[in-house]
């Protein structure tokens, strides 16, 4: 990244949170990122969907969570 005042800073991530090398998550850190990065979704009926995704029927429960509209 180069600022505006032309310093340039370099970060290298081998292994980003969630992968395999690094270790898992937890549903709470989930929910946090999800949080910041979802505005007007209902994360927390998102991450209770999530945590049971193979019981879920109808896919449009997830898709209105993501909306807002559950």
């Amino acid at each position: 990244i180069t600022t505006r005042g032309n310093k340039s800073v370099t970060a290298r991530v081998d292994h980003p949170l969630g992968h395999s090398k690094r270790g898992g998550v937890t549903w709470d850190q989930l929910a946090a990122k999800w949080r910041e990065g979802l505005p007007g979704s209902d994360v927390d009926r998102i991450v209770e969907l999530a945590m049971r995704l193979e019981h879920v029927d109808d896919a449009k429960e997830l898709l209105d969570a993501f909306s807002g509209t559950a």
